[in-house]
């Protein structure tokens, strides 16, 4: 999938990757496939951050559907958050805004950088 474009080629994300990860974490908006199928293929060693109900549809997808390329979510180390929760990953802090959308539970971010002492001048 990478060698057509439609993975992004990101260093130790990919289950398939046998580098470390680069990131940290990866936010799940919501529950659209378009927005979540492609978790399947996430390194098991990166945390995906979504709303319970994003991942009770991502579980129920699981169960539904093939599962042999996408919507295999087994062993996802799935972290949930709620509205107005601030998240700190690495130097950011992420803010999960609810927002209106065609499916339950759907979420935009605020991100802010954290500056540290040293950063500061």
């Amino acid at each position: 999938m990478q060698e057509l474009g439609i993975l992004p080629r990101l260093n130790g994300i990919y289950k398939f990757d046998s580098k470390l990860p680069e990131i940290d974490a990866v936010f799940a908006s919501h529950g659209h496939l378009d927005h979540s199928a492609y978790l399947s293929f996430t390194n098991r060693q990166i945390p995906v951050y979504c709303s319970e109900t994003t991942r009770t549809i991502l579980q129920a997808l699981r169960e539904t559907r093939r599962t042999d390329l996408e919507f295999c979510v087994k062993d996802i180390p799935f972290k949930s958050f709620r509205t107005g929760q601030e998240l700190k990953i690495g130097n950011l802090e992420i803010e999960p805004i609810h927002v209106d959308h065609s499916v339950p539970s759907a979420y935009g971010f605020v991100i802010n950088h954290l500056q540290r002492h040293s950063d500061v001048h």
